[in-house]
């Protein structure tokens, strides 16, 4: 029992076993109609409409659910169709006719199953030819922010000479991490081999664009706003195309490869935070003396040619009768170090079933999401575009990656990507605060070097008081 309660949730658990409840007294009650025949007509009709009501509670509570599963499986499968509603309702027709047919010899109801099927059948040649000779560009921009609109560049090229194409939808078809959350439960319910293959990672569908209609020989580019809700690291597999024509029984697929490439979700910026200011107006330039380009005024000496006449000061030139100049001292370049603490308490991290981990991941959603880690993520994404913007250098340190120092929009970027892959993690009650590798960074850095340090760990901090650092506990 305690293994199903790790695969499903105590509601999933009733679900199931209401829906067979239900097929089973259903299928009882059908059987007891049919062997009480005409022996009892009271009983037997009263058993009959009670196994039509269980039919009809199938319908309502347990084919839906299989139908969703079962769409989920064909995308992951790349089955190239499914069927649609009306595609179901078709081929249940073509089944009562048929069997009609075949039990009377009626040779108007062979002719209707032959135009049934007919029509069936063009529907698919016609929907696949639909989606044959097609070529698709997709564009993405090169920073993608979480809860941001952002706009993505889709082109798709009609190669037919002759056939136009109509209604078809432009996925693309990714995967969030290369092994499933689920993975380490999976591997202490089954067997190695058994729990490597059912942690894949499930495949996420993103619907990009939608093209009604594109004549022969012709392109066409489409720019849709899409917005994504949480940061992460997303994996293109290959894009899809889907379509229902001409008659929609049948949802048809085309998957076309993809450059494997890895799309980046940066975490929420805000620039209006607080905190990042106050770090940075601690962390004030301190002047030294020596000459250079700075704010600080060293002394005032007699001009020379190669002073730059810009810096001549002419109260002191009226009150000595000769040129001066200014001379400022030159400021010390400043570095951060942004250290963001991923340790969390176990019991800060949600329960999960192994469905339920699939469900989100499926989703394009991180299943053990803490809002409190998410919102350290973003504070720090905050502080190292602040710092970006002061054209200051930084690195920054995740866990046992010390990275290295960089400087620019293009080094925040490589930052931020890092960001948007990182998760918590469960915290050793053994390990201290201050890790040795962090102590090591500081005691080793020279004047000028500061510290922000972003942590939930519920330690005690003290043996790292000093003024060039700075702890945010979250």
């Amino acid at each position: 029992m305690q293994r199903l309660r790790q695969i499903f949730s105590l509601s999933e658990i009733k679900s199931v076993i209401l829906a067979t409840l239900i097929v089973v007294a259903g299928l009882v009650l059908a059987v007891f109609a049919l062997a009480l025949g005409g022996r009892e007509p009271e009983l037997s009709t009263l058993a009959a409409i009670l196994s039509l009501v269980f039919v009809l509670l199938m319908i309502v509570f347990v084919l839906p659910p299989l139908a969703r599963s079962a769409s989920r499986e064909a995308r992951n499968l790349s089955i190239p169709f499914e069927f649609t509603v009306g595609g179901a309702i078709m081929l249940s027709l073509i089944i009562i006719v048929g069997f009609s047919a075949w039990n009377t010899g009626n040779n108007l109801l062979f002719l209707i199953l032959a135009l049934l099927i007919s029509i069936l059948l063009i529907s698919y040649a016609v929907g696949w030819l639909n989606l044959r000779k097609i070529d698709l560009t997709m564009r993405f921009p090169e920073a993608i922010y979480a809860g941001e609109d952002v706009e993505i560049r889709v082109q798709l090229k009609n190669n037919k000479r002759l056939l136009p194409i109509f209604s078809v939808l432009v996925e693309i078809r990714c995967t969030a991490t290369d092994i499933s959350a689920a993975e380490p439960i999976l591997e202490k319910l089954f067997p190695r081999f058994i729990s490597k293959r059912l942690g894949r990672p499930p495949l996420i569908s993103k619907t990009l664009s939608y093209f009604p209609y594109l004549k022969a020989g012709e392109s066409l580019d489409i720019v849709s706003k899409h917005k994504f809700p949480e940061r992460g690291r997303f994996v293109i597999r290959d894009f899809e195309l889907i379509s229902r024509f001409p008659f929609s029984f049948f949802s048809l697929r085309r998957q076309l490869p993809a450059r494997a490439t890895e799309l980046y979700v940066l975490p929420k910026v805000d620039l209006s935070e607080d905190i990042s200011f106050q770090v940075l107006s601690e962390a004030g330039r301190a002047p030294t003396h020596l000459r250079g380009v700075g704010q600080d005024l060293l002394s005032i000496r007699e001009y020379l040619p190669t002073d730059d006449l810009r810096r001549i000061d002419w109260k002191a030139t009226a009150k000595r009768s000769e040129i001066m100049v200014r001379e400022f001292s030159l400021e010390e370049e400043r570095k951060f170090t942004i250290i963001l603490d991923r340790r969390l308490a176990e019991k800060e991290f949600p329960k999960r079933t192994i469905r339920e981990i699939f469900e989100a991941e499926s989703q394009g959603l991180y299943p053990f999401r803490i809002e409190k880690f998410e919102k350290a993520v973003s504070l720090t994404a905050s502080v190292l575009s602040r710092i970006a913007d002061e054209r200051s250098e930084m690195r920054l340190v995740l866990g046992n990656d010390s990275g290295e120092f960089g400087i620019g929009g293009a080094w925040l970027l490589s930052c931020l990507r890092r960001l948007a892959a990182t998760q918590a993690e469960i915290a050793d009650p053994e390990m201290p605060a201050v890790p040795k590798e962090w102590e090591e960074l500081i005691l080793s850095a020279p004047v000028g070097h500061y510290f922000l340090i972003i942590s939930g760990f519920k330690g005690d901090f003290d043996e790292i008081n000093s003024s060039s650092v700075k702890l945010i506990q979250f």
